[in-house]
């Protein structure tokens, strides 16, 4: 049988262990990544294609390439893990780096599925994209990360029920906090953010709460099984949770979703309503 996986943000550490794992199950795997510099011997891959999932010629591009790459193949598979967190207050984040973010996070990786949606039902292929809780509940600060993530569950369900006829799935996974290195990263924006800002006292909070998540995050190996068993169960629900914290954060938000906000606001050294 002729498989091909198609892995976006290939360059991350949870693409990186997806793809190695489908190479190891012997798929042929193209990488999706915004870096020309980036060989398929460097992303651990048999091809790669470029593509900026924030432009829309280039994700124009890329469909064409890899619906080409498609023709012919018994069984395609299409793994999500590009994602573009920004730690800003809403008020301070410009609406076009907002919409950045929506189509990082968002229309960029519906987009170029779209293109190939054709040959994943005509194969009964899978569709994986790695969400995040924040999609239900959402921190401050991350307020260009959660709403896309939302969507992209919206959009994931519905096309699930599409393409359940045919045999083919859409699957959403829901994770928690993964040692990714994103918090260390976050925990630099301390000394990033403008000093007049009117949300000063937030910021300087980030870096203790991003050493406290990182501290609790599920190790990568652990996420990547769970992400992976979810994508090869024969029969995976449309919507996975994946990590303790995750699985918490789900059952706040039926129980009692306004005491996250309270939480969150003692975490952040913000007074109390």
């Amino acid at each position: 049988m002729r498989a091909i996986a198609i892995v976006t943000g290939v360059t991350s550490p949870l693409g990186q262990g997806l793809a190695a794992r489908l190479v190891e199950d012997r798929f042929h795997v193209i990488g999706v990544t915004r870096r020309e510099d980036a060989t398929p011997a460097s992303l651990g891959v048999h091809d790669r294609v470029v593509c900026d999932l924030t432009d829309a010629d280039s994700l124009q591009v890329a469909r064409e390439q890899l619906a080409r790459s498609c023709v012919g193949i018994d069984r395609v598979w299409v793994l999500h893990a590009a994602g573009m967190p920004v730690v800003r207050a809403l008020e301070e984040l410009p609406p076009e780096q907002f919409e950045q973010a929506m189509w990082a996070n968002f229309m960029g990786p519906v987009a170029l599925t779209h293109g190939l949606l054709p040959t994943i039902r005509a194969t009964a292929g899978r569709v994986l994209w790695l969400g995040s809780i924040s999609g239900r509940l959402c921190a401050p600060l991350l307020g260009s990360y959660g709403p896309p993530k939302a969507a992209l569950k919206s959009y994931s369900s519905i096309l699930d029920l599409e393409l359940a006829h045919f045999g083919a799935r859409s699957i959403y996974v829901e994770l928690g906090n993964v040692q990714t290195g994103l918090h260390s990263e976050a925990a630099t924006i301390g000394e990033r953010f403008p000093k007049a800002s009117s949300y000063a006292q937030l910021y300087r909070q980030v870096p203790a709460l991003a050493a406290e998540l990182q501290s609790k995050a599920m190790p990568l190996d652990t996420a990547v099984d769970q992400i992976y068993a979810a994508l090869t169960a024969a029969t995976s629900k449309s919507v996975m949770l994946v990590g303790r914290d995750a699985r918490m954060r789900a059952a706040l938000s039926r129980i009692a979703p306004s005491l996250f906000g309270r939480i969150m606001r003692r975490k952040l050294g913000w007074p109390p309503r």
